[in-house]
């Protein structure tokens, strides 16, 4: 998947989660303390609950190496956690 296709992907998640109008202030309160925990979080304020469930890794690295030893290298490595 490339990475526009992702970040489109993410967008509209985000857009989707967010239509929704509060009718009164108490219900703008909590949107606002809602969005406000998950803004904590993407600011690095989780907990291992937070992280539970299965990873998928994908790393894909070129490296090039100028004279006197001109060289391209590349690796792959993939796994799940």
């Amino acid at each position: 998947m490339s990475l526009v296709a992702t970040l489109g992907l993410i967008t509209n998640a985000a857009f989707a989660q967010s239509k929704a109008k509060p009718q009164n202030p108490q219900d703008l309160t909590a949107a606002v303390a809602a969005l406000e925990a998950r803004v904590a979080k993407l600011e690095g304020n989780i907990s291992t609950g937070d992280l539970v469930g299965t990873y998928r890794l994908r790393r894909i690295q070129v490296e090039f190496s100028g004279s006197p030893g001109t060289s391209v290298s590349s690796h792959v490595a993939t796994g799940i956690a």
